[in-house]
C-alpha cells in the first residue's frame, strides 16, 4: 500500500518525465507554466525549467492530492489512477470519468464532476477491480475522442495518453 506522497512521486517520475514542449507549452515533470501560475502568478518559463523533481512532487501533492483529498479513496490503486488522470486533464473531467465508471459497475450517481462525499462513498463501496477497469476504459475513450476531433494537433500525444489510461495495472 502506498501513501499520497509515494503515489505522487511514482506518477511524476514514471509518467511525467523531465522537460518537454507539448500542446500546453514548456512542461517539466508535468507542470506547465499555466499550472505553475495558479500558485505563483509571476512564474515564468524559466521557473518551469528550473523545477526540481521534489518541487514538482510538492506542487502535484498540494494541487491534486490535498486539494481534492484523494486520500479519502480507500483503495490506493484507484486513488493513484484518479490522481494520475488529474495530472493531464481538468480534475473535474477526471471526476466525471470516475462517476461514469461508477455507473458502469451499477452505481446510480450524478455525473457532475464533483469529487465530494457522495462520490467518495460510492467509490469506497464499489468492487475495486471492476471500477478500476471501467475507469481505465473511460479514460481511454476520453483521450480517443479528443484525438478524433483534432488528430493533427493531438496525434503526437495519443499513444502516451492511452498508455496513461492503462498504466499501473491493478493487482490484488
Amino acid at each position: 500500500m502506498m501513501n499520497g506522497h509515494e503515489i505522487i512521486a511514482q506518477i511524476t517520475e514514471e509518467q511525467e518525465g523531465k522537460r518537454s514542449v507539448d500542446h500546453a507549452g514548456v512542461t517539466k515533470w508535468g507542470v506547465t507554466l499555466r499550472f505553475l501560475q495558479e500558485t505563483d502568478p509571476g512564474a515564468t518559463v524559466e521557473d518551469v525549467e528550473a523545477l526540481s523533481f521534489e518541487q514538482a512532487c510538492s506542487y502535484w501533492y498540494f494541487m491534486r492530492w490535498l486539494k481534492f483529498d484523494y486520500a479519502r479513496i480507500e483503495n490506493w490503486q484507484i486513488a493513484r489512477k484518479v490522481a494520475s488522470l488529474s495530472f493531464v486533464m481538468n480534475p473535474r473531467t477526471t471526476h466525471r470519468l470516475l462517476q461514469r465508471a461508477l455507473r458502469s459497475v451499477g452505481t446510480e450517481i450524478d455525473q457532475d464532476g464533483h469529487f465530494g462525499p457522495i462520490t467518495t462513498k460510492m467509490v469506497n463501496s464499489s468492487p475495486p477491480y471492476p471500477l478500476y477497469s471501467a475507469l481505465c476504459s473511460e479514460a481511454s475513450g476520453f483521450f480517443r475522442r479528443i484525438h478524433g476531433r483534432r488528430p493533427n494537433r493531438y496525434g503526437p500525444y495519443i499513444v502516451g495518453w492511452l498508455n496513461r489510461s492503462y498504466a499501473f495495472p491493478y493487482s490484488e
